[in-house]
């Protein structure tokens, strides 16, 4: 538990959250890890959500490869965000049709 500490004090919460999901492989059961992971977990959503707003913002202000960016951002933290695929594929195509130009 003192990586998974050390990690989230460093604001390193994927990694937190993969060393504390290998503790409670290990050690199932424990609730104070249970406690820290729901935390990290919790962190982790809200910086999906503030990284998709935020690509949004940069996307509707023309701010194209920067909102990709973003969004590569905030797929890291939520791999499965629906929201944020399909807004980076709209500013691919339009980043890719305003290069043809």
């Amino acid at each position: 538990l003192k990586d998974a500490k050390a990690q989230i004090a460093a604001a390193k919460y994927l990694k937190a959250r993969e060393t504390l999901l290998k503790y409670r492989k290990l050690n199932p059961g424990g609730t104070a890890e249970r406690k820290m992971l729901l935390k990290v977990e919790a962190r982790i959503r809200k910086l999906a959500r503030e990284s998709i707003d935020r690509g949004i913002n940069l996307y509707q202000a023309g701010r194209l490869d920067k909102a990709i960016k973003v969004f590569n951002k905030a797929l890291r933290y939520d791999p499965k965000s629906r929201t944020a695929l399909e807004y980076k594929r709209r500013a691919e195509i339009k980043l890719k049709a305003l290069q043809n130009i």
